[in-house]
């Protein structure tokens, strides 16, 4: 989220009162532990337009919500599942589908209080154009009615903030997109110097078999080490790149291929993608590691419009 952990009492109390002011209008998220079985959420909302709001947000409803849809999903009838793995699953699940909330709980309450500004104000002209039309009947003028007006106006803003939640959820598409890909590329810088390796040894007739299932690399397809022993001269770069997809469950559910699907069917999870797309893939997840790694060095900026 690059959102950080607001800082503790001690530090708050050393700090001067522009540093503290400062603090108050920074946004935080934070989890606090109340007791063995109750923990919450702080989170402080800032932004342009939001109400800098401080809420404590208790997740065990959306939680037990979670879980019963997790466990309903695996009760299938067909389901063969034992009560203990249905268990187990549901709470994996669960994690995930809190994780997804608490990726974006923040942009979906900042729309929220973004857009109820602006509702407000809305609603405030209505009213005051209101009162003024019921001020000027009284002394006997004729004013026109614009109810319609504020309320094509009121439209607008919710369609705009539809718009803007529809973007929190298009953007939690695209940053699942980018975390895979970033794994991708991660995995690849090890899985490339293993395979490497690999060919090495077994240009110089060496242990190569033994070495590709080391410690951390018991994973090595044995599909691809298999050709090995034809053409390996396929490249080692393909190699990793498909051990790499294959590590971070990169596959194409598109793929028609025979082959891919033989090995699937045999329980070989094969990617199905194509070299160029998985090196595309590999080249968006460096540009990502690479743009991450400048903004984690570039220091927040001062807020200087709210302070002034």
């Amino acid at each position: 989220m690059n959102i950080k952990e607001q800082v503790s009492q001690e530090a708050f109390a050393a700090l001067t009162d522009q540093e503290r002011y400062f603090e108050r209008i920074t946004p935080r998220i934070e989890k606090l532990k109340f007791n063995e079985q109750l923990s919450c959420i702080f989170i402080r909302f800032v932004d342009n337009e939001t109400p800098i709001a401080e809420s404590l947000f208790y997740p065990i409803e959306a939680v037990w919500s979670f879980l019963d849809t997790a466990r309903n999903y695996y009760k299938s009838p067909e389901s063969k599942l034992t009560a203990e793995e249905i268990e187990k699953f549901a709470f994996n699940d669960s994690v995930n589908m809190f994780c997804i909330m608490l990726r974006n709980i923040y942009p979906r309450v900042a729309a929220t209080l973004n857009s109820i500004t602006d509702e407000t104000i809305n609603e405030w002209y209505r009213q005051e154009h209101q009162r003024h039309r019921a001020y000027c009947s009284r002394q006997g003028i004729i004013t026109t009615d614009d109810e319609i007006f504020y309320k094509e106006i009121r439209n607008k803003i919710i369609n705009d903030h539809s718009k803007e939640v529809k973007n929190v959820w298009e953007g939690e598409q695209k940053n699942f997109k980018n975390y895979q890909n970033m794994r991708f590329a991660e995995e690849y810088e090890k899985l490339s110097e293993h395979w490497d390796t690999i060919s090495l040894l077994y240009r110089r007739k060496r242990d190569w078999l033994g070495y590709a299932k080391r410690d951390d690399f018991q994973d090595t397809p044995d599909d691809l080490l298999d050709e090995m022993k034809g053409s390996h001269h396929r490249g080692m770069s393909l190699k990793a790149l498909e051990h790499s997809a294959r590590r971070v469950g990169l596959i194409n559910p598109d793929c028609i291929d025979e082959e891919i699907l033989e090995k699937r069917k045999s329980g070989i999870q094969a990617s199905g993608f194509c070299d160029s797309t998985l090196y595309t893939y590999l080249s968006e997840g460096k540009r990502l590691i690479e743009q991450l790694k400048e903004i984690q060095k570039t220091a927040p900026p001062e807020p200087k419009r709210l302070a002034e």
